[in-house]
């Protein structure tokens, strides 16, 4: 069920209050509010969050970077889709997926890695209609390991390419598109064009940092299984990278090798070392750290953070758009250019296309998420202020408030629903009524639909007139 709300300016609870206060009692707890709260932690009808998040004393540990004023979220979603195992999305839904992610604000997009089964006809169609839609649009395709897909990328109308090294060459060969093509076709790999230690993993970048250049795309250069990088090798990498120029460099760690404190080391040496390139980042979640990983490699001065909508992908998945995107701009006052009122449908639109259901409790956009229970106190401090239990507020993300009878509901709780719902219960049966949603709810292992409530009161209304009537007898 939804709350109900009073129909005031946001935040304007003050013709409200619970039953058992008096008005100059809720008052005097509305100011208190008002005084405790501190700006940038709290937006009036937006959020209200702890004043210690953006103290400088707080934020300031030793670091290269401030928290940055903004940073760029990249939506990979169309990327990890032909990796996430039972989902493939029509034509159709591809491009429609795309339309509602830059709607939603998404200035980047990852569309495809090379050689993953995405149709280049349809791809290139996808491109032009999106660039029409977004003109600063960018474009980025993964895994561009030749000279060759850098012109097939830039034929698309991708904008940016992306060439990764692995952090142990010897695994070169697991992870070049023309080694497994080569085999397949009974050639040789070990031809040479297979890069088979570092120095040719740099000539090989070198090589795709020229064409790149030839066919007016930018690039970047990635550093892939970032967890099983030594020290050694790391500045060894950006010492050899930076005569590259790179516009971008990337780090994956695909493992979830790094912990927050890890990717800020990193992020800062990168930083250092190749001062003329943004760093992106690539983080996956399978300690559940991965929006913390990426703020935590925003505030060591990354620029472009790689998410998902609902975090999905393969294995742990990707950090989640919706959690990324809330946590940078409520938490850290981090700008993203991405409209949170978009986030749950974005969310709900995502799940019909793939058939992949979100989590009632997942953060943000979750069904319940907003749903705090029918605790007496939860239901009646929300006629105070709405930014008490909830930090921010479900509508700016595009959520709604809700609450379901729990052995917690009191009688006043019972008093808002009959009104809420337009039972027509007495006084009296309440607590009737709140038994048999709770015997209900328990028979039926989940919360009760609002229909549901109305014929468990119209139980009761029956079962009064009848039991009168048979007394007039």
């Amino acid at each position: 069920m939804r709350f109900t709300e009073p129909g005031l300016a946001p935040g304007d609870q003050s013709t409200t209050r619970p039953p058992h206060l008096t008005a100059g009692e809720a008052e005097r707890i509305r100011r208190a509010l008002e005084q405790r709260r501190q700006a940038g932690g709290y937006a009036r009808g937006k959020w209200s969050v702890s004043p210690f998040n953006r103290r400088a004393e707080v934020l300031e540990a030793p670091r290269d970077a401030a928290v940055p004023s903004s940073v760029q979220i990249r939506d990979i979603t169309l990327r990890v889709l032909e990796q996430a195992p039972g989902v493939r999305l029509n034509p159709g839904g591809r491009r429609l997926l795309g339309e509602r992610l830059i709607m939603a604000g998404i200035t980047s997009l990852e569309v495809s890695a090379h050689g993953w089964g995405v149709d280049t006809d349809q791809l290139r169609a996808d491109i032009g209609h999106w660039r029409s839609l977004c003109a600063d649009l960018e474009v980025k395709m993964g895994a561009t390991q030749t000279v060759e897909m850098v012109s097939d990328a830039a034929a698309l109308g991708a904008t940016i390419v992306t060439h990764w090294v692995p952090a142990l060459p010897e695994l070169t060969p697991v992870y070049w598109p023309e080694a497994y093509r080569k085999a397949w076709e009974a050639g040789d790999w070990r031809d040479g064009s297979v890069p088979m230690s570092f120095q040719g993993s740099l000539d090989a970048a070198g090589r795709v940092v020229e064409r790149s250049r030839e066919a007016g795309v930018q690039v970047g250069i990635g550093i892939n299984l970032l967890s099983l990088a030594s020290e050694e090798w790391l500045w060894e990498f950006t010492e050899g990278i930076a005569g590259f120029e790179p516009d971008e460099v990337w780090l994956s760690d695909g493992a979830s090798g790094l912990s927050p404190e890890a990717w800020e080391y990193v992020v800062r040496i990168i930083r250092r070392c190749v001062p003329g390139a943004r760093v992106s980042v690539y983080t996956k979640n399978a300690f559940g750290l991965g929006t913390a990983n990426l703020i935590a490699s925003a505030r060591a001065g990354a620029a472009v953070l790689e998410a998902s909508v609902n975090g999905l992908s393969m294995a742990s998945g990707q950090p989640d758009l919706a959690q990324v995107a809330t946590s940078l701009d409520v938490l850290y006052g981090v700008a993203t250019a991405v409209d949170l009122g978009a986030l749950t449908g974005l969310s709900h639109l995502v799940a019909e296309l793939t058939g992949r259901e979100v989590d009632p409790m997942a953060p943000v956009v979750g069904r319940s998420v907003h749903n705090w229970g029918g605790a007496e106190f939860i239901s009646q401090e929300r006629k105070l202020d709405p930014l008490i239990h909830w930090s921010y507020s479900p509508a700016l993300v595009g959520g709604e408030p809700g609450w379901d009878v729990t052995p917690l509901t009191g009688m006043w709780g019972m008093s808002d629903l009959a009104e809420q719902l337009d039972l027509r219960v007495g006084r009296s049966d309440l607590r009737a009524l709140r038994e048999l949603i709770l015997e209900e709810s328990a028979a039926r292992r989940r919360a009760l639909t609002d229909d549901e409530v109305r014929n468990l009161a119209d139980t009761i209304t029956q079962a009064k007139t009848s039991g009168a009537l048979g007394s007039d007898r």
